[in-house]
């Protein structure tokens, strides 16, 4: 599975195992490009451009970004 999608939220918080976190800033609207992460089945990777990739399960990239085409 893979395509282009935008996302329905302006943004996310990410907390790392350390327990340190980062703010993402997401605007609806915006092509993002997803594909399912080779390293584990039941999560996608979205990349925007060269500078951003967010791993996410499955149900977290379907609660925060809509499907705006398939490709494969």
């Amino acid at each position: 599975m893979s395509g282009v999608c935008t996302p329905l939220v302006t943004g996310m918080s990410i907390i790392t195992e350390s327990g340190k976190g980062i703010s993402v800033r997401l605007k609806p609207g915006e092509r993002w490009r997803f594909k399912l992460n080779k390293a584990h089945e039941n999560m996608l990777s979205v990349t925007k451009g060269e500078d951003v990739c967010l791993v996410l399960t499955v149900s977290q990239f379907y609660k925060d970004f809509k499907i705006i085409e398939r490709e494969g």
